[in-house]
C-alpha cells in the first residue's frame, strides 16, 4: 500500500487512539477519509442523531473497515429507541420481510418520504395502472397510504380491518367521496346487502369502479360507463345478464358491440363507437348507486316512469289505465311493466317467446287473472281511446262522451255565471225576498222518504267522488294524501264498491216507491203533468225566461213544482246510476262480462265509467251546488231537502205557479206544516255545512285540477 493512500487509515487510527472509549462522530467518519460522501440525511441531521447512533459497535478506536452492523438496518431503525413502535407495526404488517430502504431509500443522505412511486417497486402492475387513473393524475394526487392506511403496518384486501376491505372501503372511499351517490349507496339493495347483512358477495365501491385503474364515468374505458356496465354487472348477475342478451334491449346492445353475436331474424345493427350509448343497459334502469331491489317498498311500482324515458308513448297509455293509474297510487298487485314484458326478457309481441305474445296471453295475464281466456284477453290494456285507427269503436264513444262531457259543462258554466251577477244585483237591488218570519208556517215539500233517499244520496255519492277521484287524477300531488285517509288502495277500492252498490239499492228502492204509488196506490201525475218530473214544453219556457231576466230583459220565470234545473239534477242521477253502475261491474267482473260480450267492451266500460262519473261529480259539486246552496237567494245553505219544507213566504216567491194552484183548489192547508224545532234544524245545518264542505274541497280539487292540465 502506498504511503499516500495509507494517510486516511492512519489518520483514523490516531484520531481512534487518542482515546480508547472515543465514540465516532460524523465529523470523525467523514473527515478521516473513510466515509466521505457518507452523511446523515437532513430529517435525522435535524435531531443530532450521529453515526453512533445506528452503528453503536464502533466504539472501541479500533480499525473497523470489515466491521459488520450488530443487527440488520430494520432492526436498527426499530431497537435503536428512534422507531421502535414503527418497527412494531412492520413486524405486524404485510411488509415485515422488506428492509426499511426498500420504502424510505438510502439513510446515509438519501432517504425520502413515501408515496406510489416508492411503491412500484413491488407493486409494479398496479402503479402502473394508477398512474394513469383518475387518481393518479387528479390536481391534488392521492397518496398509497390515502386508501390503504399505515403503510408501516398494511393489511391485506381480504381482512375485514384493512381500510380497503369490502365493508371499510366505502367509509375509507366516503373520506373524499361523501356525495349524495355514496349515500345513496348505503342505502340501496347493494349498500345494504354489504353494510347491513354482511354479505361477502355484495359488491363495494372496487367492485364496479376497479381498484387502481379507476377511470372517469363518462370515459369509455370506465367500468360504469353505458357501452361496459354489462360486462361489470355480469361479474355478480350473469344469469340475469345472460338471458337479457338475448332481449330485444341485450340484441341492440350486441348488435353494435358484435353483429356477429346477435339472433337470427333480430335487427340488423351498424357498430359504431356511440350507437351503443343510446340503447338502454343495466345502468340505464338500475342507478348505480341508488339500486334498490324492485320488490321492496313499492320500487316495482315507479317502472313506468322508468320505462317511459324510452317508451314514452307506451308509458302515457299505460298511466292512463287502470293498472297505470293503481301502481301510481301504491297498489301494489296491480300490474306493471315488467309484470306482462318481464324484467330482463323483453321480446317484441311477434316473437313466439315473447311473453305478450297473443298465444301466451293466458299464461301471462293468468298470474294476476287465474282463468283468464277468451275475449279477456283481447282488452287493450294499453288503449288510447283518442286514437282511432287503434280502435274505432272506443274512439266514437270516447268523442262522443268527451263532447257530452264539455256541452253540459259549458251549458251550464254560462247559466251559472249568468245567473250569479243577476242575483247580486238583485240582491242590491233588494227585489229577493226576506228571510223567514217569526211564527210562519212553513209548506210541505218532501216527504221522509224523499229526504231518507236524498241522505243516502249525498253519503254515497260524496263517497264514490272521494274513493274515485284519486285513481281518476292519480297523477295529482292530492291523490294519494286523499287516498291515504280511506286507508290506502285496497280500503279505497273496497269502501268505492260498497257506495257502488248502496247507489244501486237506493235507486231500488225508489223505483220500488214509484211503482207502489202509481200500482197500488194509484197516484196520478206521476210520470207526466205539472207534479211530474218529466221534462215539458214549460221547462224550455222557463229556461229562455230565466236567460232574459239573466241578462235583464225580463223577469223571473214563474215556477211550477220542479224547476228545469232539477229535473236536469234527477235525470243527471238516473241517466248516471245505469252507466256508471253497470261500467263499474263490468270492471269489477270482467271476465264474467266478457263471456258473452267482447274484450274491447271493456276498454268502452274504462271510458263510460270515468268521463260519467268526471261529468257527474263536475256537475254536482260546481252547478248544483250553486243552484241549491250557493246562489245569493239561498245561500250558505239550503236545508230545505234535510227539513222536508220551506217558509210560505219563500214558496209563494219561489214557486208562484204551485201557490196559487194550491190556494185555487184548496189543497194549501195540506201541504203547511209546523215551523221544525231548534234541534232539527241544527241537525240539517250540521249535516248540510259538513257534507257541503267535502263536496267543494272536491270541487276545488277538481279546478285545480283542470287548471293544470291547461
Amino acid at each position: 500500500m502506498s504511503t499516500y493512500r495509507a494517510l486516511p487509515l492512519i489518520a483514523c487510527i490516531v484520531s481512534f487512539g487518542a482515546s480508547a472509549q472515543a465514540t465516532p462522530t460524523p465529523n470523525t467518519c467523514v473527515n478521516a477519509g473513510c466515509h466521505k460522501g457518507v452523511v446523515s440525511d437532513a430529517k435525522h441531521a435535524a435531531k443530532d442523531i450521529d453515526c453512533h447512533a445506528c452503528h453503536s459497535n464502533v466504539t472501541d478506536g479500533k480499525p473497523h473497515g470489515s466491521a459488520l452492523d450488530e443487527l440488520p438496518p430494520k432492526q436498527l431503525c426499530a431497537q435503536s429507541g428512534c422507531h421502535a413502535e414503527v418497527g412494531a407495526k412492520v413486524a405486524r404488517g404485510k411488509h415485515k420481510d422488506s428492509e426499511c430502504s426498500t420504502c424510505h431509500g438510502d439513510s446515509h443522505g438519501k432517504f425520502v418520504r413515501t408515496n406510489w412511486n416508492a411503491c412500484k417497486a413491488c407493486h409494479g402492475d398496479q402503479v402502473a395502472q394508477f398512474k394513469t387513473s383518475i387518481h393518479g393524475t387528479a390536481a391534488k394526487q392521492v397518496r398509497c397510504l390515502d386508501c390503504h392506511g399505515d403503510l408501516h403496518e398494511p393489511k391485506g384486501h381480504k381482512d375485514p380491518t384493512a381500510p380497503m376491505s369490502k365493508v371499510l372501503q366505502v367509509t375509507t372511499c366516503s373520506e373524499c367521496h361523501d356525495t349524495e351517490y355514496v349515500r345513496a349507496f348505503r342505502t340501496s339493495v347493494h349498500g345494504q346487502g354489504l353494510l347491513r347483512s354482511g354479505l361477502a358477495v355484495a359488491p363495494t365501491c372496487s367492485t364496479c369502479h376497479g381498484a387502481h385503474d379507476i377511470a372517469k364515468v363518462k370515459s369509455e374505458t370506465s367500468k360504469v360507463a353505458k357501452v361496459n356496465s354489462v360486462e361489470t354487472c355480469g361479474q355478480c348477475h350473469e344469469f340475469i345478464v345472460t338471458r337479457w342478451k338475448e332481449s330485444t334491449h341485450g340484441q341492440k346492445w350486441l348488435g353494435d358491440k358484435d353483429p356477429a353475436r346477435v339472433k337470427p331474424g333480430a335487427e340488423p345493427q351498424t357498430p359504431t363507437a356511440e350507437r351503443p350509448l343510446k340503447y338502454p343497459v343495466c345502468v340505464t334502469c338500475h342507478s348505480g348507486h341508488k339500486t334498490f331491489d324492485p320488490m321492496v317498498y313499492a320500487n316495482n311500482l315507479k317502472m313506468a316512469d322508468t320505462c317511459g324515458a324510452c317508451h314514452a308513448e307506451a308509458s302515457r297509455t299505460y298511466r292512463e289505465s287502470f293498472h297505470g293509474k293503481a301502481t301510481r297510487l301504491g297498489q301494489a298487485a296491480a300490474a306493471t311493466c315488467a309484470d306482462c314484458h318481464t324484467p330482463h326478457y323483453m321480446l317484441p309481441a311477434t316473437d313466439p317467446q315473447s311473453t305478450v305474445q297473443p298465444a301466451n296471453l293466458a299464461a301471462t295475464c293468468g298470474r294476476c287473472h287465474p282463468g283468464a281466456s277468451g275475449e279477456f284477453l283481447k282488452f287493450d290494456v294499453h288503449a288510447d281511446p283518442g286514437n282511432k285507427a287503434r280502435n274505432a269503436k272506443v274512439y266514437w264513444i270516447f268523442k262522443f262522451m268527451t263532447l257530452l262531457l264539455f256541452g253540459v259543462m259549458g251549458f251550464f258554466a254560462v247559466h251559472a255565471i249568468l245567473w250569479l251577477q243577476r242575483a247580486i244585483v238583485a240582491a242590491l237591488r233588494h227585489e229577493l225576498p226576506k228571510g223567514e218570519k217569526p211564527g210562519e208556517p212553513w209548506v210541505r215539500r218532501f216527504r221522509p222518504i224523499h229526504i231518507g233517499i236524498h241522505v243516502a244520496i249525498v253519503l254515497t255519492f260524496l263517497a264514490l267522488g272521494a274513493t274515485g277521484l284519486p285513481l281518476k287524477f292519480s297523477g295529482q300531488a292530492w291523490a294519494r294524501p286523499i287516498e291515504s285517509l280511506f286507508g290506502g288502495p285496497a280500503a279505497n277500492q273496497l269502501l268505492h264498491r260498497i257506495a257502488g252498490v248502496l247507489t244501486f239499492g237506493y235507486a231500488a228502492v225508489y223505483l220500488a216507491y214509484l211503482l207502489y204509488e202509481a200500482l197500488v196506490k194509484r197516484t196520478k201525475g206521476l210520470f207526466w203533468g205539472w207534479a211530474s218530473m218529466t221534462p215539458r214544453w214549460k221547462d224550455l219556457q222557463d229556461l229562455w225566461a230565466n236567460f232574459k231576466w239573466f241578462c235583464y230583459r225580463g223577469k223571473p220565470p214563474h215556477l211550477d213544482r220542479w224547476a228545469y234545473w232539477e229535473k236536469f239534477d234527477f235525470f243527471a242521477v238516473f241517466w248516471g246510476i245505469p252507466m256508471i253502475g253497470i261500467s263499474g261491474l263490468m270492471l269489477w267482473a270482467p271476465m264474467w262480462f266478457t263471456k258473452f260480450l267482447p274484450g274491447w267492451a271493456l276498454n268502452v266500460a274504462y271510458v263510460i265509467h270515468s268521463d260519467e262519473a268526471l261529468l257527474a261529480t263536475g256537475f254536482i259539486f260546481f252547478f248544483h251546488f250553486f243552484h241549491t246552496h250557493l246562489r245569493p237567494e239561498a245561500f250558505p245553505m239550503d236545508t230545505v231537502m234535510f227539513l222536508g219544507g220551506m217558509p210560505l213566504s219563500r214558496f209563494q216567491h219561489e214557486r208562484p205557479d204551485e201557490y196559487a194552484r194550491a190556494v185555487a183548489d184548496g189543497t194549501l192547508d195540506k201541504l203547511l206544516m209546523p215551523p221544525p224545532d231548534e234541534r232539527a234544524r241544527r241537525r240539517a245545518n250540521i249535516f248540510g255545512a259538513v257534507t257541503l264542505a267535502i263536496g267543494v274541497l272536491l270541487a276545488l280539487l277538481l279546478l285545480v285540477t283542470g287548471i293544470s292540465a291547461l
